[in-house]
């Protein structure tokens, strides 16, 4: 399992540059793999298309969106 994650606006991370390598080095547990993109922004974050992202903050709440690829 790889996971990665982006901030807002982002949506969805990419696999990492050097996947083949992983790949290679995780073979002997198996040959199926999964990868989850986590995409986060703070629960006060407006969504507009102004460009102003709200800072996230320990403590406070925040969305999140994952998408799980085999």
């Amino acid at each position: 399992m790889i996971v990665r994650a982006v901030r807002y606006p982002e949506k969805e991370a990419q696999l990492p540059e050097n996947i083949e390598a992983i790949q290679f080095r995780c073979a002997h547990m198996g040959k199926m793999g999964h990868f989850a993109s986590v995409a986060v922004s703070s629960s006060d974050e407006p969504f507009d298309d102004k460009g102003h992202i709200m800072p996230l903050y320990r403590g406070y709440g925040l969305y999140y969106m994952y998408v799980l690829k085999v």
